[in-house]
């Protein structure tokens, strides 16, 4: 991956990122668990703990919203066992 691509995915998951937030403030919790998805994909994909957790967090968040309790509770729990190694 070279320097460009990097930063075009990083501006990818920014506008994400906000696009995200807009739509969970909305109360458009689908369309925030889509957009909070790819961004979890993301964060797999570079390893990035710290961010990686708060993104399960407010996925698990929209998943609760949407009724979705197996899917937010898994979420939770990853989230915490990535948070106590």
């Amino acid at each position: 991956m070279t320097l460009a691509d990097s930063q075009d995915e990083w501006i990818n998951e920014t506008v994400l990122r906000k696009s995200a937030a807009i739509a969970g403030i909305q109360g458009d919790y689908l369309q925030a668990a889509e957009l909070l998805e790819k961004i979890l994909d993301y964060r797999r994909r570079i390893n990035d703990d710290p961010k990686l957790t708060t993104t399960m967090n407010n996925l698990a968040i929209a998943m609760r919203r949407l009724n979705n309790l197996e899917r937010s509770k898994q979420l939770y729990t990853e989230s915490i066992s990535i948070s106590q190694i």
